[in-house]
């Protein structure tokens, strides 16, 4: 039986356990750091201000950007066919209609120098004039090339220069027979194409050069995208001609595994040693002589 320790014997007190103390203390100062962003934040912090907008409209259109902007080559396209039409002489309204569906693109564009009073950039590159299908200069050349110069202004106004190489041959710009549509396709080389007709498989193997194709009138690009499986990696740019879309055999290792017999070596030995000597791979030659002498 326990004893009763009275009204004046006091009861000793509990300490608390240091890991205690110091999860205490934590959330005490996590709670104080929260009141302090609460109540000190400016509802005007996630805003730009007029300076930085300023700031962002500025830098697209500084001059070394201006040089490779793409409104910029749209320019210089429409500059190209309006000189050419000018030496023609006529078609004005044909070569604007093809100045809208040929396509220009721009190689190692870059900024000589910039004006410091008008703010002007001179620029210079390679530059690749693409006609669409149907259309070609004389001899049926359909891509024109040169290494121009070109001044664009703080407004976006462009001056071509040295340009000749293209806008004279563009002068004789002549109509060429329409070619069948999977001729077409496979030179332009889309990165979707949608055969939305009755039967789309009498087309397929006509089709060399596409990224990803829709078969029918009930299979739309989203399909794919969403439902049927393949991935949405594909090649842009025309670039279907020479790349495939993104698949497993991207991320696999392939080696390649050759065996000859000692006769079969012997026929084709002769053909081996005259391209190793004319290649001067004088070793390569031999080492397919060692193995007979």
């Amino acid at each position: 039986m326990e004893r009763d320790p009275g009204p004046d014997v006091q009861q000793p007190m509990r300490r608390l356990n240091p890991t205690m103390l110091a999860l205490i203390a934590g959330v005490a100062v996590l709670i104080l750091i929260i009141a302090f962003f609460a109540t000190n934040r400016n509802p005007n912090q996630d805003k730009l201000s007029d300076q930085q907008v300023n700031l962002q409209q500025v830098q697209p259109s500084s001059a070394e950007k201006r040089c490779s902007n793409q409104g910029t080559y749209n320019l210089i396209k429409r500059e190209l066919f309006r000189r050419a039409a000018l030496i023609r002489g006529s078609d004005q309204a044909a070569f604007e209609k093809l100045a809208n569906v040929a396509v220009v693109r721009m190689e190692n564009a870059v900024m000589e120098s910039e004006d410091g009073t008008t703010g002007a950039a001179n620029c210079s590159g390679s530059l690749s004039l693409d006609l669409p299908p149907g259309a070609a200069v004389t001899g049926g050349q359909r891509t024109l090339t040169a290494d121009v110069d070109y001044t664009v202004d703080s407004d976006g106004n462009v001056v071509l220069r040295n340009a000749d190489a293209i806008v004279t041959p563009l002068a004789t710009l002549t109509r060429m027979e329409e070619p069948a549509p999977e001729a077409a396709t496979n030179e332009i080389a889309p990165e979707h194409l949608t055969l939305s007709v009755d039967e789309p498989f009498d087309y397929l193997e006509k089709i060399r050069h596409a990224g990803a194709l829709f078969l029918g009138r009930y299979t739309p690009p989203s399909v794919a995208d969403y439902i049927a499986g393949p991935n949405h990696v594909l090649p842009t740019g025309a670039t279907a001609r020479f790349f495939s879309a993104l698949s497993v055999h991207d991320y696999t290792k392939i080696s390649n595994i050759v065996h000859y017999t000692k006769e079969e070596l012997n026929k084709v030995k002769d053909h081996l040693v005259r391209l190793a000597h004319i290649e001067g791979f004088d070793a390569h030659a031999k080492s397919a002589q060692s193995r007979f002498s």
